[in-house]
């Protein structure tokens, strides 16, 4: 049938975009909280900024992200939730997405793959104020072995490791860590990602 692709002819990957896109090297510049509120599409001068599980994009230009359109409810601010939840509301525009179903948090890891192939990685979302010491993790007491490889592991100010998850927020960011103690960096895991 001369309607099917031949095999010769390279698989499309998911969520590439209709148009090739240039992208400029991630970075990984720390975006204070309040400086991000105002990346919303609202103040003159600057860019319109939307965060997923920690890592800033640069959607400046998209009209979808303007204001008085629906997608703008995710500017200027972590809206992994809502993006997970597929909502529109503004009350699930935060952060907080690591106690949902699997399904969600697969659409989440989709709009993340879709945000990373469109638009430019400006940045992270701070852990805290410039300045100030990061807070210390509890460290609970121990109930049995521990497995590293789902530990945190960074180490704290204190000497002892951080006993959160290898996904722990206060440290990576959301992302696996490819090593104990330290997060993958971005290009491997989107890599890893789009392997999966």
């Amino acid at each position: 049938m001369a309607d099917q692709p031949s095999s010769s002819e390279p698989k499309k990957e998911r969520f590439t975009p209709k148009t090739p896109v240039t992208l400029a090297p991630p970075k990984d510049d720390p975006i204070e909280l309040d400086h991000l509120a105002k990346c919303d599409g609202t103040n003159e001068g600057f860019p319109t900024l939307v965060a997923i599980k920690g890592t800033v994009f640069d959607v400046t230009g998209n009209a979808s992200y303007a204001p008085g359109k629906n997608y703008n409810v995710f500017c200027g601010k972590d809206a992994s939730r809502a993006l997970a939840l597929s909502s529109l509301k503004p009350e699930d525009c935060v952060p907080n997405w690591e106690d949902l179903d699997d399904t969600a948090k697969k659409t989440l890891d989709d709009w993340f793959t879709f945000f990373s192939k469109r638009y430019n990685v400006v940045g992270r979302v701070a852990a805290g104020k410039e300045g100030q010491e990061e807070p210390e993790a509890e460290v609970p007491e121990s109930k049995g072995p521990v497995d590293i490889e789902k530990q945190c592991g960074v180490l704290l100010t204190n000497g002892s490791q951080c006993p959160h998850s290898s996904t722990c927020k206060s440290h990576s960011w959301g992302a696996k860590r490819a090593v104990q103690g330290r997060s993958a960096p971005f290009d491997v895991l989107l890599q890893q990602h789009q392997e999966e």
